[in-house]
């Protein structure tokens, strides 16, 4: 399994990489303190580990499926394929009481918007619509397996909803922030700078993933070990019209043995 739901700014596309990575350097105690889509979580599929999220709807999600599948299943019986029933619930999405209604109504908005969450507006989810609600019926059976194999894997883990400092230290970590200069695209002005005073002292190790520019270079490069550019990839913006290639750095406070460290 690559990752749980799609989501824009996925690491799906390095998953597989970063996690043979962590294979490679043996741990005892992982943490994901962005998990997001969680691509690298379940690439790695560790037995225990230390999920967070900043976003609730995320980490809601996670708990449900976590905690009884079966009753977020249900829910998910109920929703029509319908695209108005859609819209509606994205706009009242944090009004609604039930964590378990929540956590389906997120997890259909997830799965039938082309890239994820991308932005909010007024403070709610902004999703890109398709057509994919007209299949909902069809694959709902697809959607609910894919439901009891994370209730599986998160039978270890514990999660945490908040920043990432909140979310205990390991031997070894994957961050995954917005990218530098993201704001427009996600609606995230994230602070790099205090990102990079924590990992300065992180007592484990960490892998940064981030998109390749000199402000990345100025905050991450003097606390990082060992780096590499990896290949381009074509990244559909919200704002700016059309594909683009776009370069991303991962580092590392190690060098890692499967490049020969």
């Amino acid at each position: 399994m690559n990752q749980f739901f799609p989501y824009a700014g996925s690491s799906n596309k390095y998953a597989r990489l970063i996690a043979e990575m962590i294979r490679r350097e043996g741990f005892e105690t992982y943490a994901e303190p962005m998990v997001g889509s969680g691509a690298v979580f379940f690439s790695l599929a560790p037995q225990s580990a230390f999920i967070c999220d900043l976003e609730w709807l995320h980490t809601n999600l996670y708990r449900c499926t976590k905690d009884d599948v079966e009753p977020l299943i249900h829910e998910l019986d109920g929703i029509p394929p319908v695209k108005e029933w859609f819209l509606e619930v994205q706009k009242n999405i944090y009004e609604i009481g039930d964590r378990w209604v929540v956590a389906a109504a997120w997890y259909a908005l997830l799965i039938l918007c082309y890239n994820g969450v991308v932005l909010k507006k007024d403070g709610l989810p902004y999703l890109t619509w398709g057509d994919r609600y007209l299949s909902w019926t069809r694959r709902l059976p697809t959607y609910k397996q894919r439901l009891r194999v994370v209730n599986n894997m998160l039978r270890g883990v514990e999660i945490y909803s908040g920043d990432y400092k909140i979310c205990p230290q390991a031997d070894i970590a994957f961050f995954d922030p917005p990218w530098i200069g993201s704001k427009e695209d996600y609606g995230t002005d994230f602070e790099h700078t205090g990102l990079a005073e924590y990992l300065r002292t992180y007592h484990g190790k960490w892998i940064l993933t981030v998109n390749d520019c000199d402000a990345a270079r100025v905050f991450y490069t003097p606390i990082a070990e060992w780096s590499i550019e990896l290949e381009p990839f074509y990244s559909v913006s919200p704002v700016k019209k059309g594909r683009f290639k776009r370069k991303e750095l991962l580092m590392t406070n190690f060098t890692p043995k499967m490049f020969g460290g």
